[in-house]
């Protein structure tokens, strides 16, 4: 619960001062979106994919960059029968994003990464058939890229591809890693 607090502490007092720093003709991204949650690596082999989603919102720096933050979802359920909870994480991040300026193109391409907080709640094994549930707040990161389909100068339809990564127990425990695949809308706000 502290990381949380220090994380969300951090964010209140240094985003403001980043974003106020560039002079630039003010906009915003707002991203919604849904869709896949696959993991990867050795959490593959307890978990089956299932859904993740989240809201992004980004406020541009000039025409390329974007800062701001974001809040994802996921859940899976366990292989195992005798789980108690399925896996799931909500994780609130600062995500800063990079579009290169492409007005020709039908479809803007962008790249995206950020670093925040997971609460993660998970199927802890005991001993050989026993399990419990847990929750766990970590570090992590999200890392991936997207494009926009613009429907005119405000909206687009979105496809972002993200790698997400964190380690339970403060680093030392199990590494979870999986990817979304989502599809959402992207509203541009002067």
């Amino acid at each position: 619960m502290r990381k949380i607090l220090v994380t969300i502490l951090f964010m209140a007092l240094f985003l403001p001062q980043t974003i106020k720093a560039f002079e630039y003709d003010t906009y915003w991204i707002t991203s919604i979106h849904g869709g896949i949650a696959y993991p990867i690596g050795s959490f593959q082999q307890s978990v089956n994919p299932y859904y993740g989603g989240g809201v992004s919102i980004r406020k541009g720096l000039d025409m390329e960059m974007s800062v701001g933050g974001g809040l994802n979802y996921c859940t899976m359920t366990y292989k195992s029968g005798n789980a108690p909870t399925n896996f799931s994480s909500t994780g609130l991040d600062i995500e800063f994003g990079f579009a290169p300026y492409m007005p020709d193109y039908f479809i803007w391409p962008y790249l995206k990464a950020g670093l925040g907080v997971f609460m993660v709640n998970y199927s802890k094994l005991i001993s050989l058939n026993n399990t419990q549930a847990a929750s766990d707040s970590t570090f992590g990161f999200i890392l991936g890229g997207g494009l926009n389909y613009p429907l005119g100068h405000n909206f687009a339809i979105n496809l972002e591809a993200l790698y997400n990564s964190m380690s339970l127990a403060g680093g030392t425990g199990d590494m979870i890693t999986y990817f979304t695949a989502t599809l959402g809308i992207t509203i541009f706000i002067k």
